[in-house]
């Protein structure tokens, strides 16, 4: 069953611009462990075997070291941290920029499912019956830096949503780590 939550429930994301409710659905007492022990993992939609080997690579070191997972669910970067999180055992949580009666992408439905199955949370600052827009993409991007201790940006090109994640989590406060190349390259420094 689901939930509605004032937005001062969300950890991070009680300011004065934050979404005043989010819906969701798996386990709130996640919302309860505010930022701390908290990462945001996210990249690009359209990565390569690189990319998504260096996101699993990692989220897989942070969800062993405990910490809670992240993202916005969508593919690429975020579906690999996501699935890399419920491979360690660790909590997942996808911030989704649609009303999670309408979960985008669709196509991951199944990974969502997984989420709230092994004890994650999806969340939305959406009601219900809201499809994605393009602003909606932003505010779910603020919301999921405002709920970190920390983001990793891996692989975003220039004018994506992932570098307006790191500018959010920047203003915040919070540390921004970047993987903007292929790390295993001996060429590459």
């Amino acid at each position: 069953a689901g939930f509605v939550v004032e937005g001062a429930a969300v950890p991070g994301a009680d300011g004065a611009n934050g979404p005043p409710w989010f819906w969701g659905v798996g386990d709130r007492g996640l919302l309860d462990a505010g930022v701390d022990g908290a990462v945001c993992v996210v990249g690009s939609r359209r990565t390569d075997a690189a990319g998504t080997r260096m996101a699993r690579e990692i989220t897989l070191a942070l969800g062993r070291d405990g910490w809670r997972v992240i993202s916005g669910g969508a593919i690429g970067i975020d579906a690999a941290a996501h699935e890399a999180a419920l491979e360690a055992g660790a909590r997942t949580i996808a911030v989704l920029p649609s009303g999670l009666d309408v979960p985008y992408p669709h196509r991951n439905r199944r990974l969502f499912d997984r989420i709230v199955g092994s004890g994650g949370l999806l969340l939305s600052p959406f009601p219900p019956g809201h499809h994605p827009k393009r602003w909606h993409f932003a505010r779910r991007n603020v919301v999921m830096a405002a709920m970190s201790e920390a983001t990793v940006v891996v692989r975003a090109s220039s004018g994506s949503g992932s570098l307006l994640t790191a500018r959010a989590a920047q203003s915040l406060g919070r540390r921004v780590l970047a993987v903007p190349g292929d790390a295993w390259r001996r060429d590459l420094r």
